[in-house]
């Protein structure tokens, strides 16, 4: 399997492999990557000849937090479930009926 390894920034080194990676878009696997400064795109540049467009990368970052949302919605609409208490432990009183 081929690797290419990043070194400096936020980040001491990061190895990720290049043959996996060519199943999708270069910026799915990219965009939480790089630190800032750019130094984790031209390193994958450098070692693919593949350049990461801007353009994709922001489209997967909005898609990223856009997918959070969802999964918290839906876990926020889901009907909430209770555990059954265990008889050890003392069951409130009932309220009066409204």
């Amino acid at each position: 399997m081929r690797t290419f390894s990043s070194r400096g920034g936020a980040h001491d080194r990061v190895t990720a492999p290049i043959d996996t990676a060519r199943i999708a878009a270069p910026e799915r696997d990219l965009w939480n990557l790089d630190p800032g400064d750019g130094s984790m795109l031209e390193a994958y540049t450098s070692a693919t000849g593949i350049a990461a467009l801007p353009e994709a990368l922001s489209l997967y970052r909005l898609w990223y937090d856009l997918d959070e949302i969802g999964g918290i919605s839906r876990g926020s609409a889901s009907p909430m479930t209770t555990m059954p208490m265990p008889p050890s432990v003392e069951r409130p009183p009932a309220l009066p009926p409204a």
